[in-house]
């Protein structure tokens, strides 16, 4: 049984060496460059010993005079994927023929190298496409992408085709040259869709190609057709093409149109009017700019003049200038400031609005600027721009909506909403209320009544025939015809009969009027309410007007007080009455008293003179000097002051002793335990003081002192 083994395993033995040596001996064929034997002997043995046979066969098909690339990868491949399984012992005699573990590489390498030249041969992409599926081993990798998109995009250049190009796009979306291709297909696109230039081709080359690089040019040209300065136009856009990259542009349009340029009284309005304005940081920002109260100083800190503006805890907000001068306050967000002689505006930001070129500039409550130079006048717009050039001899501001240019005698009337002059005969206009106006013809003699429309054209109320018109109701007036006063509505219908001689302006419901028989009342309508026989006197035309549902009348020589069913609330037992807003003052001789409204309470009758100060408060003057009550009599001052002065609920006092000025609240105590040496109006909300050579600030509003 040994024996019979053993002899099994030598002949095994011997058959293996002599297949064996039957593979190395394709291998000796292929050195000597017999490339037919060796061929065939690799296909005998390629099931058997693939790895072997295999690369024998690859070396085979890259010889110049039996090349067979196709054939050589094909069995490099094959050899590639069963190298692995030769032993070490076969390895060792491979290599006795040049064969080693490197041996595939390098055949990858020089196969790499043939199917990328015959592709270059061929010149067409999907060669060089086909190799990148194929060979992502091959070492020309890069030179095959940038051959491949460069050959697909050449041929793009050629077609010219929009949809072949999107195609290649979505096929290859890593293309070298992507940018090339996207730019090729972007002018195709721009070229074959926008011929005409009209807002629905803009519109609709738009929408079809929203990610074409020349969207935002044909954006800019689609909002042209509604940049016009017109806030319709600009909603419309916003509505119509909520993606256009122009929509800031149209929300900064309507946000300067609608508060003519950011005009303080109008940003509340527009953040109520336009909730859905997208940029709502930015206009708090500005709400907050336009409450910012600003004050000029001059820096103390330095020894030439320089001011600045600063805030009201000192703080500097448009930091000092040198060449600033004699800067005022801001109103409407603006303040005028001077340069050398020559003045300016700027906003709140320190911004110049107008230029320093004018002689002097005036900010209207219309919005307009007003500016001279040389001795004429122009309008600027709230922007700085030129509404009209500086031409005239007279500008004249009539009220927030119309005024009247004039150049000597001639003269234009405007309306805020247009530059272009109104067709209207006279340009003589004069506010009367409410938006009705006065205008006049015959040098002045004759005046009529008119009223504007929406589009700010002048509508007659009554014809330019009447010697007088003023105010009676909130829609109907008084007017004078032929020395005959009637009182006649805004649809020109005549309310009363021409019997009075004189007609008050309704007040607390209820007007004065008289005729022959005496002074009695009418009310709203012009109906007599109170009978006329009361007698005529010297103030009766604010006197005796109703205040608070009481009037002072005066019935044989003397005074006494009214309700408004005429029945007396005090007889007229008084030498005389004058209303103090509030209290009643009354004479005996050559000697005051103050009555309270209710008339259950009088002072004692000793003062020298009363004045009515407002809201009910009472200066009166008691052995030269000055004391204050109010409305129910109390002594708030007593009478130990040269001076007492009302700036809205604030009093400024000099006492008999000194040269300082105090202020005061209306409760009679010291607001500032500071004396000032003087103390001016500056404005309708703000006192400028001053203490020595040191200036400051009183502001009415709340009582706060700003001091540098």
């Amino acid at each position: 049984m040994v024996k019979v083994i053993c002899l099994h395993f030598i002949l095994f033995t011997v058959l293996f060496s002599a297949k064996s040596q039957s593979v190395y001996k394709s291998y000796s064929k292929l050195v000597k460059k017999d490339l037919y034997s060796a061929q065939k002997g690799f296909d005998k043995k390629i099931k058997r010993y693939p790895a072997q046979s295999a690369l024998g066969l690859s070396l085979c098909y890259t010889e110049p005079s039996y090349l067979n690339i196709d054939s050589s990868l094909k069995y490099l491949l094959i050899a590639e994927d069963t190298w692995a399984d030769v032993s070490e012992k076969s390895l060792s005699k491979l290599a006795s023929y040049g064969i080693v573990k490197k041996s595939l590489e390098r055949q990858k390498e020089i196969l790499g190298d043939l199917f990328y030249e015959r592709c270059n041969l061929v010149n067409e992409p999907q060669c060089f496409d086909l190799l990148l599926h194929t060979q992502p081993w091959n070492k020309n990798l890069s030179r095959i992408i940038h051959k491949r998109d460069s050959l697909f995009y050449i041929n793009a250049q050629i077609s010219a085709s929009t949809e072949d190009i999107q195609a290649l796009l979505n096929k290859y979306p890593q293309t070298l040259f992507k940018s090339k291709l996207n730019a090729l297909r972007d002018s195709l696109e721009l070229r074959n869709g926008v011929k005409t230039n009209t807002e629905a081709e803009l519109a609709a080359f738009i929408d079809a190609h929203p990610d074409n690089r020349f969207i935002g040019p044909m954006q800019d040209s689609l909002y042209q057709f509604f940049n016009k300065s017109d806030v319709d136009l600009y909603l419309s856009f916003i509505q119509k093409y909520p993606s256009n990259r122009n929509i800031r542009r149209a929300w900064e349009s309507i946000y300067k149109l609608e508060t003519n340029y950011y005009h303080p009284a109008l940003l509340n309005v527009f953040a109520r009017s336009y909730p859905e304005y997208p940029y709502k940081e930015e206009l708090a920002e500005d709400i907050r700019l336009s409450n910012l109260r600003l004050y000029p100083f001059q820096d103390s800190s330095v020894f030439e003049s320089t001011f600045g503006y600063a805030n009201e805890v000192g703080e500097w907000v448009i930091p000092p200038r040198n060449e600033f001068e004699e800067p005022t306050f801001f109103s409407q967000g603006y303040a005028v400031v001077g340069i050398d002689g020559q003045y300016g505006v700027i906003d709140k930001r320190g911004v110049e609005i107008v230029p320093f070129i004018y002689d002097e500039i005036e900010l209207l409550e219309n919005s307009l600027i007003l500016v001279s130079s040389n001795g004429l006048f122009g309008l600027l717009n709230r922007d700085g721009s030129i509404r009209h050039a500086v031409n005239y001899t007279q500008i004249i501001d009539i009220d927030s909506l119309y005024y009247s240019l004039y150049q000597g005698e001639q003269s234009e009337l405007y309306c805020i909403n247009s530059s272009a002059p109104m067709f209207f005969e006279s340009s003589e206009l004069e506010l009367l209320h409410s938006n009705y106006y006065l205008t006049y013809a015959a040098d002045g003699m004759k005046v009529g009544l008119y009223k504007p429309d929406s589009n700010c054209e002048l509508k007659e109320v009554m014809s330019i025939s009447y010697g007088e018109i003023y105010k009676f109701g909130d829609d109907s007036f008084v007017a004078e015809l032929k020395n005959e006063l009637k009182i006649i509505s805004d649809s020109n219908t005549i309310m009363t009969d021409s019997i009075y001689g004189f007609i008050s302006s309704v007040h607390d419901g209820y007007s004065l009027a008289q005729k022959e028989s005496g002074v009695g009342y009418l009310n709203s309508k012009g109906q007599e309410v109170i009978d006329f026989n009361f007698e005529p006197f010297v103030g009766m035309i604010h006197s005796g007007l109703f205040h608070r549902g009481y009037a002072i009348v005066k019935s044989d020589g003397l005074f006494g007080v009214i309700d408004t069913l005429g029945n007396y609330k005090s007889p007229p037992n008084f030498e005389q009455l004058i209303y103090l807003e509030g209290p009643y003052g009354v004479r005996s001789g050559n000697t005051w008293s103050v009555m309270s409204r209710d008339l259950d309470s009088i002072t004692p009758s000793v003062f020298t003179s009363i004045d009515a100060m407002g809201d009910g408060f009472v200066l009166y003057n008691e052995n030269g000097k000055y004391g204050m009550m109010d409305a129910q009599l109390n002594s708030l001052f007593p009478p130990v002051y040269r001076s007492i002065k009302k700036f809205k609920n604030y009093f400024v006092t000099v006492g008999c002793g000194e040269d300082l000025h105090y202020i005061m609240n209306s409760a009679g105590a010291l607001v500032s335990t500071k004396g000032f040496t003087s103390v001016k109006r500056l404005s309708k909300n703000h006192l400028l003081v001053k203490i020595k050579n040191k200036i400051g600030y009183f502001r009415l509003s709340d009582g706060k002192l700003i001091m540098q």
